[in-house]
């Protein structure tokens, strides 16, 4: 049985959309895509620092198995290591790093993560070329809309049966920025896109396993294999992403290919960025979680407002149910983790230390807190009731304990749109503490932190990315890293 994936010269949408987006300057861009494409690589990278090899052992395996330091020539850098890799070795460990612990960017909407794969390759590529901050910013937008209209164009289909969005559009994102910094024109973007479809994977059934971080940063090294060969005039198809978007389809499920171009119309005066809708973590797990999150933390106020300690919380918080989006105990049902990527993908878990814990960040996300007694005693007292009118931002948790004065009390806390939602978004201050955060994890000296936020927010102004990345490694790395 044979596939016909074939399509008309009418229906040549990829070259179509590859002209627009070779044609563009920075100097075309609205100023709030260029603050939301700042904010997006200030995120992404400070991600990156707080999983290098000397603090996340997923990290430190995939260097091991890589052995970049066998590799020459080694022009760019690796976030928070001394020593630098290829550029293909680079985005692949970037890529991973950007994405490892869950704390990354989602476009909620379609539930991807769209940074990773194209600023990892950026990174990596730009430094070599000694590019400026211009150019970058560019060629991040033009990967992270080209990812996002792909997304949108395939619906949830994909992802319904079982396909990782953020892996499968990954490889393409990434050779669209390529394609930018190398200069293509409209038919090496369109080339290189074709390339891409040909290297597209990412599954679903890896998820809580080390082999679905790997998804990003394999699609950033993808994408500069793809341009590569495009730009030596490898030859390929002009009309991938819609021939693609035929083949991924699911039947019954709506796919909308046309919507490859719907960056090309402008309605009252403005165009679809879909950069515009993207979103920040304030919590490193699966966005679902943080409603949860949220509520923990603003319960935890009155249960232990009294002065008790949450040492006592078995005693004391007899059971809770949690009402929220069938997609949050779809996506993020793991009761009890029994590794680090497991607590990025368990509700109970989020719920539970929020309260307890009163944060959710990088240290209540590990396997040592995952093992406690008291947190895991607590994921056995959560319920989770699932509502299909609820957004996935959005939850509703009861929580029934016993007050100081032996009273049986019920606290109703309702979450409308969680700490990171486009409804509650996290400030840019917010964002600056986030990496300064992370950057510590990642073991940077304070005075190449605070530099790299300001280069970060003015990346526009740096003649040479190689200045921004040297801020970005670390001078005390060990080079054996823990396994």
């Amino acid at each position: 049985m044979s596939l016909d994936l074939s399509v008309g010269p009418s229906q040549d949408l990829t070259l179509e959309l590859c002209k627009f987006l070779t044609s563009l300057k920075y100097e075309d861009l609205p100023e709030d895509v260029i603050y939301m494409a700042k904010a997006s690589i200030l995120n992404s990278i400070g991600c990156g620092l707080s999983s290098s090899p000397s603090s996340l052992p997923a990290a430190a395996k995939l260097y091991a198995a890589l052995d970049p330091l066998a590799k020459s020539p080694r022009q760019s850098t690796v976030l928070a290591v001394v020593e630098k890799a290829t550029v293909d070795d680079a985005a692949l460990l970037n890529g991973l790093m950007m994405t490892a612990r869950f704390f990354d960017d989602t476009h909620l909407s379609t539930l991807t993560h769209p940074s990773g794969p194209p600023l990892a390759a950026i990174m990596a590529y730009a430094e070599a070329a000694g590019l400026n901050g211009k150019d970058f910013i560019l060629a991040f937008i033009i990967g992270v809309e080209v990812g996002l209209t792909l997304t949108k164009a395939l619906g949830f289909g994909p992802y319904k049966k079982g396909w990782h969005l953020t892996g499968i559009v990954g490889s393409f994102s990434a050779a669209a920025a390529i394609s930018s910094l190398m200069g293509l024109d409209a038919h090496g973007m369109a080339t290189a896109l074709g390339h891409a479809s040909s290297m597209s994977a990412g599954s679903r059934n890896v998820f809580a396993t080390d082999t679905l971080i790997m998804h990003a940063g394999r699609g950033a090294q993808n994408g500069i294999l793809a341009a590569r060969l495009a730009s030596k005039d490898f030859g390929s198809t002009t009309n991938a992403l819609e021939k693609w978007i035929n083949l991924m389809s699911v039947a019954g499920e709506e796919s909308h290919p046309q919507r490859i171009l719907d960056l090309l119309h402008v309605k009252n005066g403005k165009r679809d960025w879909k950069l515009l809708e993207n979103a920040f973590k304030p919590y490193p797990c699966g966005i679902v979680i943080h409603p949860l999150i949220d509520s923990g933390i603003e319960a935890r106020q009155e249960i232990f407002g009294d002065g008790r300690s949450p040492k006592d919380t078995l005693s004391i918080v007899k059971k809770i149910e949690a009402t929220v989006s069938p997609m949050t105990i779809r996506l993020c049902g793991i009761r009890h983790p029994q590794e680090l990527v497991q607590t990025l993908f368990s509700n109970y878990h989020g719920l539970s230390v929020g309260l307890i814990l009163g944060a959710g960040g990088i240290k209540e996300f590990s396997k040592e807190v995952a093992d406690d007694s008291i947190v895991a005693g607590m994921r056995d007292r959560i319920t989770l009731l699932p509502n299909e009118s609820f957004r996935d931002n959005q939850a509703i948790v009861k929580f029934w304990y016993t007050s100081a004065d032996c009273t049986e009390r019920m606290k109703e806390v309702t979450i409308e749109h969680a700490l990171g939602s486009l409804e509650n978004p996290m400030t840019a201050e917010q964002l600056n503490s986030k990496f300064e955060d992370q950057a510590a994890e990642g073991k940077l000296e304070q005075t190449n932190v605070s530099k790299a936020i300001s280069e970060l927010w003015n990346l526009e102004t740096v003649v040479n990315i190689q200045s921004l990345m040297r801020l970005l490694a670390s001078s005390t790395t060990p080079q054996n890293y823990p396994s």
